[in-house]
């Protein structure tokens, strides 16, 4: 017969309460800052293309125009981001400076979201094993007032294109 001793104790190999809820906090503090990161605003997307054009355009080390363009987009959406186009040059041509410089920008952009309110969207995915419930279909809002008035613009001009070739001219 084995030794109790030599049996491993059953209570040794689960984690204690504290590792496990403070385990399921970092998870949710994750899940939370991905959530975050993943409802930027417009507004936020403005300030923070605002701020960064600011910074490149008070910083001693980037060029400016007329000697250099500069300038930031917000250049297209990805599956787990939103992409800005920054364009833009330091007055080094050494390397370890204008790594120094990369480096320094770098950092700015992190203080930049972060004083915006939002984050950064690191790509994730969900797995769904069961779905229980229908999806919810989402209808889209009210066309603005400016649509209605392009497809009147738009009218207009296909009509007088139209009338035009009916009278015999170019249009």
């Amino acid at each position: 017969m084995a030794d109790a001793a030599s049996q491993p104790d059953p209570d040794a190999l689960r984690d204690p309460p504290e590792a496990v809820a403070e385990g399921v906090d970092r998870i949710a503090r994750a899940a939370e800052e991905r959530e975050r990161a993943n409802r930027t605003t417009v507004e936020q997307l403005r300030y923070i293309r605002e701020e960064i054009e600011a910074y490149l355009y008070t910083s001693d080390a980037i060029a400016k125009p007329p000697d250099a363009t500069l300038f930031v987009h917000v250049d297209s959406f990805n599956s787990s981001s939103i992409d800005f186009l920054i364009y833009c040059f330091t007055k080094t041509t050494a390397w370890t400076e204008w790594l120094k410089h990369k480096e320094e920008f770098a950092l700015k952009l992190i203080e930049i979201v972060e004083a915006a309110g939002t984050g950064f969207a690191f790509p994730s995915r969900t797995l769904y094993m069961q779905q229980q419930d229908a999806p919810e279909i989402v209808h889209p809002p009210s066309l603005s007032e400016n649509v209605t008035k392009m497809r009147a613009l738009k009218g207009q001009s296909s009509a007088g294109r139209n009338a035009g070739a009916e009278d015999g001219g170019d249009g």
